[in-house]
């Protein structure tokens, strides 16, 4: 599994984006009451309020981490990386305002987003995780949730003694670092037909075995030939091929490829 390249950069962010699930839940409640003077009531609510947002969030992103995975893993991990960025943009923001509205809608707007990444992760896991070791796979991400435990106390004691918004502003960058790590698992060849990791004479072979196709379709892609995605295999596709002619790459995903 660790020779898997893709999958190591996967593991390597979740220590960072894992920091700022738990620093959402640990600390939101302690800045509503530090910052805001809220009682235990006014918390309560608005941490219910939130609620309806991350189911939301699951509702889209389940489906969605899904689809985008099966067309394109690179591109699905670059788009959770970006909404990796929102998150961290809207934590500064909540971190920030001194507006009680403002802070309780980019709380709700967190919890959204954040639930949007779960399922993509967990969607990216599962292609690049060999099916024969998937539950060895997760085990060891589980593990790698472990060292965003140390971030939480040090994002505490900053907040114990700088100061609540600073703890908290925190949290955005390091939710950046996870998310620039995450889209490094991007890179990814889609010419690699046959996932040997070099672009060759026997991928040019598949190729030519589904030439002018037209009813390519998830998640095959007529047997992954299809590389711009446009369900059919023509000229357009020879040359994403030839671009990419003699690359290689130690590691890449495990995408299922018809027999």
């Amino acid at each position: 599994l660790w020779a898997i390249g893709a999958l190591r950069r996967i593991w390597y962010a979740l220590p960072f984006l894992s920091a700022a699930f738990l620093g959402l839940a640990v600390l939101t409640s302690q800045f509503y009451e530090k910052v805001y003077h809220l009682d235990d009531q006014a918390r309560g609510w608005i941490n219910a309020s939130a609620q309806p947002g991350a189911m939301i969030g699951l509702m889209i992103g389940i489906p969605l981490a899904g689809r985008m995975m099966l067309s394109d893993p690179g591109i699905g991990l670059r788009l959770l990386a970006g909404v990796g960025v929102l998150v961290a943009g809207a934590f500064a923001l909540f971190a920030l305002t001194p507006y009680l509205w403002l802070a309780i809608t980019m709380n709700i707007l967190v919890a959204a987003i954040i639930s949007l990444l779960t399922p993509g992760i967990y969607a990216a896991l599962s292609l690049a995780i060999p099916p024969k070791v998937r539950s060895m796979g997760y085990a060891m991400a589980s593990l790698f949730v472990l060292p965003g435990l140390v971030a939480i106390y040090i994002v505490g004691w900053i907040a114990d003694h700088w100061g609540i918004r600073q703890g908290l502003l925190l949290m955005a960058p390091i939710f950046l670092i996870g998310s620039w790590v995450l889209a490094s698992a991007s890179f990814y060849i889609k010419s690699d037909i046959n996932k040997d990791g070099t672009v060759d004479f026997t991928d040019f072979a598949a190729l030519a075995l589904s030439w002018l196709q037209n009813n390519c379709a998830e998640p095959l892609w007529c047997g992954s030939s299809d590389l711009n995605f446009d369900s059919k295999v023509d000229f357009n596709d020879l040359a994403v091929f030839s671009s990419e002619w003699n690359n290689s790459v130690n590691n890449p995903f495990v995408r299922p490829v018809a027999d």
